[in-house]
């Protein structure tokens, strides 16, 4: 998610999919890594913003999917947030 200018924290609850249980977490930025989470399983997501005085609602739900313990998958969503140096053109193989 994207920063919110005068956010003083985020409260992030997640569940497995079909669960009741939203356990919850909070962080002072937009990155959150959870751990302990089970393989092959879907998981709903929402997010809600702590501003000094007051406090948004939860986000619509997201979701995400864990993969199943012992699967190595093909990398995918590859972004590049940044670059140091200049890249030079790579020679054709």
């Amino acid at each position: 998610w994207e920063d919110i200018p005068g956010a003083r924290r985020y409260s992030v609850r997640y569940r497995a999919s079909g669960s009741v249980d939203w356990p919850s977490t909070s962080v002072h930025f937009s990155v959150l890594t959870l751990s302990a989470l089970n393989g092959d399983t879907v998981y709903e997501w929402e997010v809600q913003t702590i501003c000094e005085a007051t406090e948004s609602e939860f986000s619509s739900v997201q979701t995400f999917a864990t993969i199943a313990e012992g699967d190595c998958p093909v990398p995918a969503g590859l972004l590049v947030l940044g670059l140091s140096a200049p890249l030079a053109p790579r020679p054709p193989f």
